[in-house]
């Protein structure tokens, strides 16, 4: 089951339901990020996990994607 990622999440609940969430979120939306981005266009695709492994341990994995844009130190020039 894949769902939108809600702003809070019932961490215990998650694992026992073994619920996945997916989708995108903007650039803009992240703020300790933006600083270090030449432009805040884009997103990051998001893929999260809750579940147990095979001791039964509790786990959350998380997968973010994204280009990045970012100035050149050295020539000041944008690239991804």
């Amino acid at each position: 089951m894949s769902a939108a990622l809600p702003d809070r999440v019932d961490v215990a609940r998650q694992v026992q339901a073994r619920r996945i969430y997916e989708g995108t979120l903007p650039l803009a939306a992240m703020p300790r990020l933006r600083g270090a981005l030449a432009t805040t266009e884009g997103e990051v695709r998001y893929h999260v996990e809750f579940g147990k492994d095979g001791l039964g341990v509790s786990y959350l994995g998380l997968r973010a994607d994204a280009d990045l844009p970012l100035v050149c130190q050295r020539t000041l020039e944008v690239f991804v």
